[in-house]
């Protein structure tokens, strides 16, 4: 689910803590958890509803100023309507990990563990360092770029890099990613182990 920054900020000050959107079906469910860039948003509970349930009750947790607004921006999609409780859950874990550029010898070899757990379950077999050199040696280039370098789908390449993300050893830019000083170290642990 898409929120825009304006309101992901408000979210995080508790001055937003309603969203309405229309689909299919809902793209999120009660208890899921959000990162954007504000930090973690929990989504408790998440509801169909009737545009004419909209109430002035609403408003002041919503975006918008009035009923009607509030409908008008929701009245020329299609599909069911949804009303999604947003509430800031804290900071994101993953930025502590990005921040710290002196990781105490238990985090890494517990980076290490975790990486080769992904690499043993994972389908396509050891890819975890192949990903982390590439980055390492073309940072900030795009997606697009580095999955034509591996020969493989873009599709398949990002949901592996927001892993490797995830565990806070690559950074996503404006344009591509870079390795972490955390993915640095782990990239250098992987390559002295493999010597």
């Amino acid at each position: 689910m898409l929120l825009r920054t304006a309101v992901l900020k408000q979210s995080k000050q508790d001055d937003v803590s309603l969203v309405f959107r229309r689909g299919r079906r809902p793209t999120v469910k009660t208890g899921d958890t959000l990162r954007p860039v504000v930090g973690i948003l929990r989504l408790t509970p998440v509801d169909e509803v009737s545009g004419s349930s909209i109430s002035a009750d609403d408003v002041p947790h919503a975006e918008y100023e009035t009923p009607q607004a509030l409908r008008a921006s929701v009245a020329n999609r299609d599909g069911r309507l949804y009303r999604i409780n947003v509430s800031y859950a804290g900071a994101d874990p993953r930025l502590t990990l990005l921040e710290d550029d002196a990781p105490s010898e238990d985090d890494l070899t517990d980076g290490l563990t975790t990486l080769q757990l992904i690499d043993t379950r994972s389908r396509p077999g050891l890819w975890t360092k192949i990903r982390l050199e590439l980055i390492a040696r073309h940072p900030r280039q795009p997606a697009k770029t580095l999955a034509a370098a591996l020969d493989c789908e873009k599709d398949c390449l990002k949901p592996q890099i927001r892993k490797l993300k995830n565990l806070g050893l690559t950074v996503r830019h404006e344009r591509g990613y870079s390795l972490s000083p955390r993915g640095q170290l782990v990239l250098a642990r992987l390559a002295s182990s493999s010597d």
